[in-house]
């Protein structure tokens, strides 16, 4: 128990002072004497040096009667009281001590719970006796040893846990970034608990405003004074300090320390002494800023104890920037979120206006079908009641007794009657229709080409040709000349494309034209699809910040677009040779027009 804490309750003036309140000290043995001499503590021996020892033997003696049924003299002074009176008693019971064994569940329960709440126990901690004097009487220091056993314990590396752990330190770093942020969900709600208090959204971003402020300005004020050489000596440029084979490395003198450093300690020097700069800068703004009111002040600092406790406003700083990217970071996902919901509701929208569609589709389809049914129906009823008319009392009473035989009704007798003579006269027209084809068949016309097309023998046969020592193909035109080239090898197609652009190079230089080697086809091609990809990506409201998908998922939609225009384009040019009899507009088929004429 907490005896300095007890006394002072019971009117004790601390330590130095008597527990006689009249300073009279202490006038008889206390407790029981020595086995040998009979002598308490008030009197001491030389040969004996344990006397001022006895609450030490009290507790032993205590210790010593656990389990054998025996009561010890502190419980019998406390139950009866004691006659001749002593420090026994005055004995008070005081606060428990929690023990350091536990049982396995206990100790497995407290490993896998220590790192977030102490051990409970149903005794108080125990007090500590060691309290500096200036502490309240009514608030002593509390030490729990099983707490503190058990965070050593969970301190100590496992070989269980290193699996769990981060492989490297910016892994570490990162997960330390990602602490618990109140109100993450919503990054207008967010908070940050920081050495100077808590802030929320709208103070983070504006802290975080005004330290990009400070940084640019430091980082200008740096620059202007490392041009006038504030820093050390100006060092050269990579170009400048060039050195020719066989020379020495050049070296600086620090004006500062004095010491002659080579360029690249010297730099390291210069970007260290640049880094201290603008921190102190950056240091000496902040504290202003707090003294004006800009930066907050919960603690209301003057400007010395800003200084001393820059510390503090250095970490809220820090803790500050951090969430404010969780926030930047946060506000990105949840546009990146909300750009998806908004998409999948568009194509869930989309699928269900598709099959309302589909259904309705549908029923009309059934509706038609039941329609045409029931038509059907009418006119075979029409047909069948009124060929039921026509019949003679003789016919009908002839046509009654067949279907009794039967065993259908006259009307079920009279369809049927119908039905054999249509399928009869169906197959008939069927056969005179097969006897007519057949005919005009039999009849056609035919004719014999005796003459035949040149190009179709030489299509035949692919042409032969040396290849030069690159392996490509000579630049002859008898090798393509009178042949179809979309029936060439690929090679001679490339070599009559380079021999056609060599001969249109040299009709542009005799006609006093520049040449210019314009961009591929598939440049040209790259280029349309890159620009169809932004065009795609700017309805959908993406204008920056594409991510790597929603960039493949456009240029997708641009190839599909760009295949569609060419399809429509080729399809457009048919048509127009179509309605113009068969002859283009090209070069070609007009030669092979006037060819034709001229041959006629």
């Amino acid at each position: 128990m907490d005896a300095n804490a007890y006394l002072r309750r019971q009117g004790w003036k601390g330590a130095g002072h008597s527990l006689d309140g009249y300073g009279r000290g202490i006038k008889k043995p206390l407790l029981i004497a020595h086995k040998q001499d009979q002598l308490g503590l008030g009197k001491r021996k030389a040969a004996h040096s344990v006397d001022d020892q006895w609450w030490m033997r009290a507790f032993d003696e205590s210790l010593q009667n656990i389990g054998t049924g025996q009561e010890s003299t502190l419980t019998q002074v406390r139950e009866k009281g004691i006659n001749r009176g002593g420090l026994y008693g005055f004995f008070v019971k005081g606060e428990g001590l929690v023990g350091t064994i536990m049982s396995s569940e206990e100790s497995s329960v407290a490993g896998g719970e220590s790192s977030s709440a102490p051990s409970s126990g149903t005794s108080t901690p125990p007090t500590s006796a060691s309290a500096s004097d200036s502490e309240s009487p009514g608030k002593p220091t509390v030490f729990d040893e099983s707490e503190n056993m058990s965070r050593k314990k969970n301190n100590k590396r496992k070989r269980g846990n290193e699996e769990a752990a981060p492989a490297s330190k910016k892994l570490k770093q990162e997960q330390d970034d990602a602490g618990p942020l109140a109100g993450e969900s919503d990054p207008a709600l967010v908070t940050k608990k920081t050495p100077l208090g808590t802030f929320d959204a709208e103070q983070i971003a504006k802290i975080n405003t005004l330290m990009e402020g400070f940084g640019a300005r430091a980082l200008i004020a740096v620059k202007k004074n490392a041009k006038n050489g504030v820093y050390g000596l100006q060092l050269p440029s990579d170009a400048e300090k060039g050195r020719k084979k066989g020379e020495l490395h050049p070296l600086f003198e620090d004006p500062a320390t004095g010491r002659e450093l080579m360029h690249k300690a010297a730099k390291v020097e210069h970007e260290k002494a640049m880094r201290d700069a603008k921190r102190d800068i950056i240091k000496e703004l902040v504290v202003a800023a707090m003294m004006h009111g800009e930066f907050p002040n919960p603690e209301c600092w003057t400007l010395g104890e800003a200084l001393v406790n820059f510390g503090k406003i250095s970490k809220t700083i820090e803790d500050v920037e951090k969430a404010g990217k969780r926030i930047r970071k946060a506000a990105k996902e949840q546009r990146k979120q909300q750009l998806r919901d908004t998409r999948a509701e568009e194509k869930q929208q989309l699928r269900d206006t598709r099959a309302e569609e589909k259904r309705l589709k549908q029923e009309r389809r059934e509706a038609e079908k039941k329609t045409k049914a029931d038509a059907e129906l009418a006119k075979q009823q029409e047909a069948l009641s009124s060929k039921i008319a026509k019949l003679t009392a003789t016919e009908k009473a002839d046509y009654s007794a067949r279907a009794a035989t039967k065993n259908q009704t006259l009307s079920e007798y009279v369809q049927r009657r119908i039905d054999k003579k249509e399928a009869k006269r169906a197959a008939k027209a069927a056969e005179q229709k097969a006897e007519e084809q057949a005919k005009r068949a039999a009849d056609a016309l035919f004719t014999v080409d005796l003459e035949g097309d040149a190009t179709l023998a030489t299509d035949l046969v692919p042409p032969s040709y040396t290849p030069l020592p690159d392996g490509s193909c000579p630049l002859d035109p008898a090798l393509w000349e009178g042949r179809t080239v979309k029936r060439l090898p690929k090679q001679v197609r490339e070599a009559r494309r380079k021999w056609l652009e060599v001969q249109r190079n040299e009709r542009k230089l005799r006609a006093g034209k520049r040449v210019e080697k314009g961009p591929t086809r598939a440049d040209m091609k790259r280029k349309t699809v890159a620009s169809l990809t932004r065009d795609v990506l700017e309805k959908e409201g993406i204008s920056k910040g594409a991510s790597k998908e929603e960039r493949a998922l456009a240029r997708r939609k641009a190839r599909k677009i760009v295949r569609v225009e060419k399809s429509e384009r080729k399809r457009g040019k048919k048509m127009e040779v179509r309605m113009k009899g068969g002859v283009g507009e090209g070069k070609r088929e007009m030669a092979k027009v006037k060819g034709g004429a001229e041959a006629a």
